[in-house]
């Protein structure tokens, strides 16, 4: 087994309508964190749910969340202890400790800025700004979504694509996980828009396009 790494997906609130009509998620917050710790070649040593009760108990943050009809699933999957009702000061405790302990400075994510940037808003909000960022300093965010965008050169993919109806507005491929998962694995996949299950599909993704595109997925050089 190779190096570990850790893959998360995040689900937020306090989105809004900006001034043109468009969602805006720039001040999004976390309310759920689903984290897989794994090699890149799809060995999965840990895997954790997460709902932040800080964000998630707030009804006036959670009437904003873009997958507020799920919040019945989620009191059903907390009772039944699938997933981790916590404070955000745990959750980021937790992940402290398991980075540590299996020596991971490398986290994955599909559109890895959004979920880095959420988990800052966060953590700033809860805070009032004494502490602004979720992870420890070195921490090095990489982005699945660049291997998709490789992908999206492929010819096989661009005629799935095209076949499907699954372009931009500008014509081209889409590389959404949606979009990405349905062409490698099921034309019928949805995305479950929970932390974890999309987690899991993020990090499959992620294992078997790492080694067949040479890209650096780092965010920041």
């Amino acid at each position: 087994m190779g190096k570990l790494v850790m893959c998360l997906d995040t689900e937020t609130g306090n989105s809004y309508l900006d001034e043109n009509g468009n969602l805006c998620l720039d001040d999004s917050m976390v309310y759920d964190l689903g984290l897989v710790i794994g090699d890149l070649n799809g060995n999965i040593i840990e895997t954790m749910s997460f709902v932040n009760a800080d964000i998630f108990l707030d009804k006036e943050i959670m009437s904003s969340a873009y997958f507020k009809d799920k919040i019945p699933q989620y009191w059903i999957e907390i009772k039944n202890g699938t997933r981790t009702l916590a404070s955000f000061y745990n959750i980021k405790r937790i992940v402290y400790a398991l980075m540590v302990k299996y020596d991971i400075t490398e986290v994955y994510a599909y559109n890895v800025r959004f979920d880095f940037n959420s988990l800052g808003n966060t953590i700033r909000y809860l805070t009032s700004s004494k502490r602004r960022y979720f992870f420890k300093y070195g921490t090095m965010p990489h982005d699945i979504m660049k291997l998709g965008r490789e992908l999206a050169k492929e010819d096989e993919y661009i005629q799935f694509c095209k076949d499907n109806n699954y372009l931009t507005k500008n014509g081209r491929p889409q590389v959404k996980v949606e979009t990405v998962a349905r062409f490698l694995y099921d034309e019928n996949f949805d995305e479950e828009h929970t932390g974890l299950a999309d987690t899991l599909v993020e990090y499959r993704i992620l294992c078997d396009l790492i080694n067949k595109y040479s890209v650096d997925t780092r965010l920041w050089k």
